[in-house]
């Protein structure tokens, strides 16, 4: 059977009418605290840890310097994390944890404008 065709993208909410997730999953991507919800909110299931992965480097120095790049863009919550593939000792640097897919996929979408495309969205 051939692959299911992707889903179109939704226009993107008007800023006014913006999700409590784009809110949150902005303001994490700048290392604020998240707005708070007016009630206190529910500690998310396990599965409600989504990270987004950038890009997977063979040197650790190459990560570094690239979540370092990515700090100074703004996007305090990247990190590096080790992971052997093959053999093969790989550094990931990925962004995160978000709350939901929806957080994570409203950070990815910031992070196309800043010229990273590649990257895509992981449970932890």
């Amino acid at each position: 059977p051939k692959p299911a065709p992707k889903p179109e993208p939704k226009p993107a909410p008007k800023p006014d009418t913006r999700s409590d997730d784009g809110a949150r999953a902005l303001a994490l991507l700048e290392g604020r605290q998240a707005p708070a919800a007016s009630a206190p909110a529910p500690k998310p299931a396990a599965k409600g840890n989504f990270v987004l992965q950038i890009a997977s480097y063979t040197a650790s120095e190459d990560a570094q310097s690239r979540r370092s790049k990515l700090h100074q863009a703004g996007v305090t919550n990247a990190f590096v994390e080790q992971a052997t593939v093959n053999g093969q000792k790989q550094y990931r640097l990925r962004v995160g944890p978000f709350p939901s897919r929806e957080a994570a996929q409203a950070a990815q979408a910031r992070l196309r404008t800043l010229g990273y495309d590649n990257g895509f969205i992981a449970a932890q």
